[in-house]
Parts: structure tokens; C-alpha cells; sequence
């Protein structure tokens, strides 16, 4: 009940001030310059299209990455040179923010990064994962590491290259990974 609470009250105080930033087309280094110039709570909304990128994106600031949809913003990683440590799209956000990607597909034709989605933290932080199409990953679809409370809903995965691959793979931090501590 108390995450619910927060969640509901993080995204009610970042939701006040936010700006909706509208990327022209899904080339990455244009993606990269809007996630970077964008504000805490902002919205990053992709075009509808299709693209394959051979880098990755971060992201270092607690924002709304959308798609237009599954079936209508369609990326491609296609980053070869990435070391086995590296995801394709990287959270790193700290400070309790709140960070959410949605509606759109994922495809991996690469065979190194760690994940297509990786969402880490250093302090409490809260994120959503939804209506998302992770296809062809090797390891991990979304990976999530540090002090990371979220919700991961409403996705598929689908065509999981690697042997040991996991559509989720949850990464905390000692015992308070899965917290089980009574609520105060």
C-alpha cells in the first residue's frame, strides 16, 4: 500500500510541471539530444516509424520515454561493438525519480548487450515498463539493478535468442532485493 502511495504521489508531482518534448524522426543522436535537453517529469514522445540504431541511448534523468506504439514505433539494435556489460537503452537516474517507457517494439539482431532495457539506480527510485514488444534478446529482456521499485506490465517477449535469456531479471541490492520488511 505504501508503494502504491508513492508511486501515486510521485507521478501527480512530476506530472504538474512536465513538458511534452516531440522528437522530429527516430534518428538516435536527434532521440539522444531531446532525452539530454529534457526536464525532470518531461515527456520524450517518439514518432511512429521504423529504425535500426547501432548504439545505445541513456537516459540520466527521471522522464516518460513513449513510443507511438508496438506496432508503430519499431527500434532495431543493431549495436555490434557493444561490450557483454552494455544494454541497449540505459536508465541511470537518481535521486527519487521517476522514469517510465512505453509503447513501442524492440528488436535485437546484435549478439552482445546485457539487455535491451537496463533500469539502474544508486538511491530509491520508481519506474514503469509497459506496453513494450522486447523480441530477439540475448540475456535479458529488461534488467533492473540498485534500489529500483517499479511495475513492469503489459509487455511481451518474444523469440528469446540466448539459451539462458529471461523475458525480466531483477538485480537489487542485498537483502532488500525483494523487500519484505512490514510496511511502517
Amino acid at each position: 500500500m505504501m508503494i502504491a502511495r508513492a508511486l501515486s504521489m510521485l507521478i501527480l508531482t512530476a506530472s504538474m510541471h512536465a513538458a511534452t518534448l516531440t522528437v522530429s524522426d527516430l534518428v538516435l543522436t536527434n532521440v539522444q539530444a531531446v532525452i539530454n535537453g529534457a526536464a525532470l517529469g518531461d515527456t520524450v514522445q517518439l514518432p511512429a516509424g521504423s529504425v535500426t540504431w547501432t548504439a545505445g541511448l541513456t537516459v540520466t534523468n527521471g522522464i516518460t520515454l513513449a513510443g507511438a506504439g508496438t506496432n508503430s514505433t519499431v527500434i532495431t539494435d543493431n549495436w555490434t561493438t557493444a561490450a557483454s556489460y552494455e544494454s541497449f537503452i540505459t536508465v541511470s537516474i537518481n535521486g527519487g525519480q521517476l522514469f517510465r517507457i512505453t509503447g513501442m517494439k524492440i528488436i535485437s539482431v546484435a549478439t552482445q548487450p546485457a539487455a535491451l532495457i537496463t533500469i539502474q539506480t544508486t538511491t530509491t527510485n520508481v519506474f514503469r515498463a509497459d506496453h513494450l514488444v522486447l523480441t530477439n534478446f540475448v540475456k535479458a529482456g529488461i534488467l533492473t539493478s540498485g534500489w529500483t521499485l517499479g511495475v513492469i506490465d503489459h509487455n511481451s517477449f518474444w523469440n528469446r535468442a540466448g539459451s539462458s535469456a529471461t523475458g525480466v531479471s531483477v538485480n537489487g541490492e542485498g537483502a532488500y532485493s525483494w523487500d519484505t520488511r512490514p510496511p511502517k
